[in-house]
């Protein structure tokens, strides 16, 4: 019977374990729905001369310094230079 208890305790525990962590993941994905930029906040903010750390951390996820010369920029939204076209 003893085992039985504990097998149940064990099962809240894990429930609540997942609880917590579904309601974790909600929160997540909320937050990262919030950040996503409309293609016209885009445009406004790619017109814009100078650019403030708030509108920087608004556009850009990450930058990794590789060299000198070298580097990424890992964008929170679509790649906003992938429609220009290079020659």
């Amino acid at each position: 019977m003893e085992r039985i208890e504990r097998g149940r305790a064990r099962m809240e525990e894990l429930e609540q374990s997942r609880h917590e962590a579904q309601m974790e993941l909600d929160r997540m994905q909320e937050m990262a729905g919030s950040e996503e930029i409309t293609d016209g906040e885009l445009a406004g903010l790619s017109m814009l001369e100078t650019f403030d750390v708030d509108r920087l951390k608004a556009l850009i996820e990450k930058v990794v310094v590789y060299e000198e010369d070298a580097m990424e920029i890992v964008w929170k939204v679509r790649n906003p230079f992938d429609s220009e076209v290079s020659v």
